[in-house]
């Protein structure tokens, strides 16, 4: 079983950053969250900001960094894996710049507009797995 850490980040009119895969990448063409593999040595938290930063240029504070749950999925192909999901309300800054190697596009999304989109395999799930638990974290 392998890792992938994802990322929620909502701005303030509560809408969702989505990115669009490259057509070279796996499941390339589709929109999905920031998400990656933990390097050797890094915890899910620094794996997290490290891909927010990477892949959107967004910096995020650890202290408003939250984790929400572990997913499993198990499938033919790749076989069993787990997704760490986190969230965040409050970036550094909200100035995007993707990482042009992974991904061609960047949008905000309104939740009920996730539907007329084309999502990587699981997100919606992860997604509306998010919606129903972070405000327990919101005050």
């Amino acid at each position: 079983m392998f890792t992938i850490i994802a990322v929620a980040l909502f701005n303030k009119k509560n809408e969702l950053l989505i990115l669009k895969k490259q057509p070279n990448k796996a499941q390339g063409g589709k929109w999905g969250l920031p998400a990656g593999k933990p390097e050797p040595g890094e915890n899910l938290q620094q794996t997290a900001i490290r891909e927010v930063k990477e892949e959107t240029g967004l910096s995020v504070d650890p202290a408003l960094l939250y984790y929400v749950d572990r997913k499993v999925f198990n499938y033919k192909a790749p076989g069993e894996y787990a997704i760490e999901v986190f969230y965040v309300t409050k970036a550094l800054s909200w100035q995007v710049v993707i990482n042009e190697a992974e991904h061609s596009e960047y949008k905000w999304v309104a939740y009920k507009g996730l539907q007329q989109v084309d999502l990587i395999d699981d997100t919606i799930d992860i997604i509306e797995y998010i919606d129903k638990t972070r405000r327990r974290y919101e005050s």
